[in-house]
């Protein structure tokens, strides 16, 4: 049997979700579906709009068979740490024969020649790489303006300007830096874009679908969402959902100010970067997460990085502790939140093929974890409890804990 491997937030799960999954299936032949997911807190640097097990359920309902959590460390870091963690973790299953993405480009030769000067880095690459961030622009365009002058081919230069295609160059990257034996498997992003809030497409983007959330808008929320997913929703809606990135402020601003140590020691916080944060918090002005960031943002440090860089103080994650873990290759485990009879299957199977660590009941697991998991899974319970927190304080509904949730079992 063959099994597809997808990295995903589905920050909600929409119908362009499930289209990925079917269409991976039709390509691929294969039948079975394990998705390594975010867990309370994403990529972008904001909170999810549901918590994890939510979710992880609807991705479940949505075709997947078996779904693990990316640690907070992973996925809350750059779209290269992103990668490079969730693709360890899928090697190490040793089960995953493909790895599944979408793109802007169905070019996937263009996309993987990119990858290898990426990787490999040409001593001439890497002069115009840091040409360009010496004279101030932020890595993407770097790496864009340097592609561009050392290849002379401008569709790289395009190809590397699109949000899906920067993060299946970085999994093709993580996949060679691994010498993984996982066949990348592209799919053709159909409907809006990454960041396209229209709704007279086929399907929606998860961008437009989190304001429909904050609008309360849930006839279009039900257009592009599976029914049994949407129901989902709506019955957690005003109860745990949404949470959005305001519902923060609060708690960012104690974080801030109660620091004991530099703004610098928590990772992406420039000294330049520190300085404009603690101006603002000087200024007397109540802390509202997206009017913080448009006072930061500037050439170097784009919308997404201070973000990220913010959410890196709410959650204690210092420069150091990528350092430990990048010494460490990438470690990570196998934490399950939701599966379903396939998946049971497949749970059976990693523990025979793999030494990763399977995590179904965090009382019982958690000692026998190395030092740097053990690390690595105990950010995942800080930040779990903060996320806990936000729901009680909007909702007045407490969230389970860490070692009192267990995977969710969904029957056929």
């Amino acid at each position: 049997m063959k099994t597809i491997g997808i990295i995903a937030e589905y920050n909600p799960f929409h119908t362009g979700h499930e289209y990925h999954i079917l269409k991976t299936k039709e390509l691929t032949g294969a039948d079975r579906v394990v998705v390594i997911m975010s867990g309370n807190f994403v990529q972008r640097g904001t909170p999810a709009i549901c918590d994890k097990y939510t979710r992880a359920t609807a991705a479940i309902l949505g075709g997947a068979d078996l779904v693990l959590e990316l640690p907070a460390y992973y996925s809350c870091g750059s779209a290269e740490f992103f990668a490079m963690g969730a693709v360890s973790i899928l090697n190490q299953l040793q089960i995953i024969d493909y790895l599944s993405f979408g793109t802007e480009s169905d070019n996937i030769e263009s996309l993987n020649q990119i990858a290898d000067i990426l990787v490999n880095e040409p001593d001439e690459y890497k002069s115009l790489l840091m040409n360009e961030l010496n004279s101030g622009n932020n890595m993407a365009v770097a790496r864009s303006n340097a592609l561009l002058t050392y290849t002379g081919n401008s569709l790289f230069h395009d190809l590397v300007n699109s949000p899906n295609n920067i993060l299946a160059l970085e999994y093709l990257k993580a996949l060679k830096n691994f010498c993984s034996p996982i066949s990348p498997v592209n799919i053709l992003r159909e409907g809006a874009g990454y960041h396209d809030k229209s709704f007279d497409m086929k399907h929606t983007s998860a961008t437009a679908l989190r304001e429909c959330f904050n609008n309360k808008d849930f006839r279009l929320i039900k257009n592009f969402t599976p029914d049994r997913i949407f129901n989902l929703y709506e019955n957690n809606h005003n109860i745990t959902l949404p949470i959005l990135p305001e519902d923060i402020d609060n708690l960012l601003y104690y974080a801030i100010i109660s620091a004991k140590n530099s703004l610098t020691d928590y990772l992406d916080i420039s000294t330049n970067l520190e300085g404009k944060i603690i101006n603002y918090i000087k200024s007397g002005n109540l802390l509202k997460f997206d009017d913080l960031i448009l006072s930061l943002k500037s050439k170097e440090f784009t919308y997404t990085r201070i973000s990220r860089a913010l959410l890196h103080i709410l959650l204690d994650i210092r420069t150091s502790h990528y350092n430990a873990i990048k010494a460490s290759n990438y470690p990570g485990f196998a934490r399950i939140l939701a599966f379903n009879t396939a998946g049971r299957e497949i749970i059976g199977e990693i523990k025979s093929k793999s030494t990763l660590p399977v995590i179904t009941n965090l009382s019982d697991n958690i000692n026998q974890l190395s030092d740097i998991n053990k690390m690595i899974i105990e950010k995942d319970i800080y930040a779990s409890n903060i996320y806990r927190c936000i729901v009680n304080t909007k909702y007045h509904h407490m969230l389970k804990d860490e070692f009192r949730t267990h995977p969710v079992l969904i029957q056929d």
